[in-house]
């Protein structure tokens, strides 16, 4: 095997990597696909670098004052366990806040 196809296997696994780390950070696979592609190794460090948009979601929220889902969770709980709502009405909202 050549050089060019060595680099060509190199550039692939990069792109596969990006794939695989942008899945777990939670960004777009398909864009991280054509940086690895185009960045080869860089768009590893890059993607190493950057925060997951999981947990910048999660931030943000709570910069904004609003609760998290784990939070109106316990209060959904409490307010059943008051009586102040329904079986129902908790499992509707449980399912809206685990999306």
């Amino acid at each position: 095997m050549n050089i060019s196809g060595l680099l060509f296997a190199f550039w692939l696994i990069s792109a596969a990597l990006c794939v695989s780390m942008a899945a777990n950070k939670g960004r777009s696979v398909l864009g991280w696909f054509i940086a690895g592609l185009v960045l080869g190794p860089l768009g590893i460090i890059l993607l190493i670098v950057l925060d997951s948009k999981k947990e910048y979601r999660s931030q943000s929220s709570l910069r904004e004052g609003r609760p998290s889902a784990v939070e109106e969770l316990f209060n959904l709980q409490d307010m059943l366990d008051r009586g102040d709502i329904s079986q129902a009405e908790f499992e509707a909202t449980k399912k809206r806040l685990m999306g």
